[in-house]
């Protein structure tokens, strides 16, 4: 029995609806920031996100750093050295397109762009990953769909505590629906990923050359991952090391449980395994070398914490799809090649990743998602013309989680606040910043300001985004003791000194913090003073 060759299994036919979901799916969820946009009131600013508002930020400011010429990740969220790390680079380079007037409203144009171009990227990678192992195409769309669109039964937390929150709503590796709505650099990374393992189980070609070049076309894709999101290399060394080390196991001891795969397809199977690990490990070594040291690399490794949520949780939220996949793993085992079996590990590999000794265990379920949906594809060609009838039915069910999360985005949109939207005064203090400040100078200001900044500006604040802040905690509290009149100048200026403070910001938030004016002390120069916002520059000379 031959294999399937997953270079022509898809049709121009089914290409053109791909492009058609790709460009339906991709308008729909434009429209909240199409709508937030519009509601752009005189006293108010869109930041161009719609969740997770603080790493939006980070990125428009990554984006502004490569705008001012860094190649390399620096990020503006601490004050302290940084020597420059390979990471971050899609949104360096998009930075570059963008300058002059308006630039903030650039980079927000360019990241739409970028999202649009990964969300395509994605949707027709997972149709050609979900064509290798399902030949009814119209189950592939209804793959597709679930895949990229889809969450699980986590909203049936929302019912039990409003204050515990389903997977589909923090964890986009977990499902495919955030990443698609908002975070460009993961749908890319995910993409990119399928391609990889789907060129490892591609069926060889008798034409050694065009063999060869396909490999190499492989490899370049485990590259291309390692550029955009070198995580996704663990996950896919893993799933195709385990995939391949199981299917040489069972040829030896076992050969009668392999339908369709001989030693002749064994040793292709080991030539791009071992580009997969070529391509990864000047990517994994050197973020191992960064990490033990760069103290800017290993403080941040060990302050990005995504630590997994109980089992239940991962239980619930792929608790719809799980009967179904049982149903399709017999069937699944008989594809010709072993393919079936790799979606199998993909899938029994979740717990060991998601709870391995690391502190991003959650980024590791990326994919997963993927290939429970193909195994449940698989087992739902098993059942009954009535039973697929009625599991039509309750298909409609993956799509309430990600339906509460839209909807509420569009509620989110319609009157203008904090933090999907930004005081315009606030906004004019930032551009006055952009103008007068040297790139990199150090702001002073709360963290709820210091967010922002950087992506108006290319400025480095104290505090202002989780793991990107080097020891946010103690600084956060420095920050709070500055604005205190009850503290001692001397404190201040030891502060500023340690963390060359260049500016100090005055806004609602400061002043909440504390009622000290520096006005009255020398070493402070008003520079900008509007609509209740105010600049001071640190002259340092005058600093005893």
């Amino acid at each position: 029995m031959a294999r399937i060759d997953p270079c022509v299994t898809v049709s121009p036919l089914e290409r053109r609806w791909v492009t058609f979901f790709a460009l339906f799916t991709l308008a729909i969820t434009t429209l909240p920031y199409l709508i937030g946009y519009a509601n752009q009131a005189e006293n108010w600013r869109f930041t161009g996100f719609l969740f997770a508002v603080e790493d939006g930020n980070s990125y428009i400011a990554k984006m502004l750093s490569g705008a001012v010429g860094h190649l390399l990740f620096f990020t503006p969220y601490t004050p302290y050295p940084q020597s420059g790390v390979l990471a971050f680079l899609p949104y360096l380079l998009l930075g570059k397109l963008t300058a002059g007037a308006g630039q903030h409203e650039q980079l927000l144009a360019v990241f739409q762009i970028y999202r649009w171009l990964a969300g395509w990227f994605l949707i027709s990678s997972v149709y050609k990953f979900i064509a290798l192992f399902v030949q009814e195409v119209q189950l592939r769309k209804i793959g597709t769909a679930a895949a990229v669109l889809g969450g699980g039964l986590g909203w049936l937390l929302l019912i039990v505590s409003k204050e515990t929150l389903p997977l589909e709503f923090y964890s986009p590796e977990s499902f495919g629906f955030l990443a698609l709505f908002g975070l460009p650099h993961l749908a890319l990374g995910r993409g990119l990923l399928l391609k990889g393992v789907q060129g490892y189980i591609r069926s060889p070609r008798s034409d050694v050359l065009h063999e060869r070049q396909l490999d190499r076309r492989s490899a370049l894709w485990w590259v291309a991952l390692g550029l955009v999101h070198p995580l996704n290399l663990v996950v896919g060394g893993a799933v195709v090391g385990v995939h391949f080390t199981l299917l040489t196991l069972t040829k030896v001891l076992r050969p009668n449980w392999l339908c369709g795969f001989t030693w002749h397809d064994w040793q292709p199977s080991l030539r791009r395994a071992g580009w997969l690990a070529l391509a990864a490990a000047p990517f994994v070594l050197y973020n191992a070398a960064m990490v033990k040291t760069d103290p800017f690399m290993a403080q941040w490794t060990a302050q990005n914490i995504l630590i997994s949520p109980p089992p239940l949780h991962y239980f619930l939220a792929y608790g719809l799809l799980i009967p179904l996949a049982v149903v399709g793993i017999r069937k699944a085992l008989t594809l010709p090649g072993g393919q079936g079996w790799l979606p199998l590990v993909w899938t029994l590999l979740l717990p060991v990743l998601v709870y391995a000794p690391t502190n991003l265990q959650r980024r590791l379920s990326e994919g997963v998602w993927v290939a429970l949906v193909i195994l449940a594809l698989i087992g739902t060609m098993r059942l009954s013309e009535t039973a697929r009838k009625w599991g039509k039915y309750a298909a409609g069910l993956l799509y309430i989680t990600p339906l509460i999360f839209f909807t509420g985005s569009l509620a989110a949109v319609q009157q203008p606040d904090l933090p999907l939207f930004r005081s315009a005064a606030e906004i004019r203090a930032f551009e006055f910043l952009e103008e007068a400040a040297e790139p990199d100078a150090v702001v002073l200001a709360g963290r709820g300001t210091s967010n922002p900044l950087p992506a108006w500006a290319p400025l480095r604040v104290v505090v202002g985004h989780g793991p990107e802040s080097l020891n946010a905690g103690y600084l956060t509290e420095q920050v709070a003791a500055f604005y205190d009149p009850k503290s001692a100048e001397m404190d201040r200026k030891t502060l500023i000194d340690d963390l060359n403070i260049r500016y100090i910001f005055f806004g609602p938030e400061e002043r909440l913090l504390g009622a000290w004016q520096p006005a009255k002390t020398e070493p402070y120069k008003l520079i900008f003073q509007q609509d209740g916002y105010a600049i001071y520059e640190v002259i340092p000379e005058k600093i005893p």
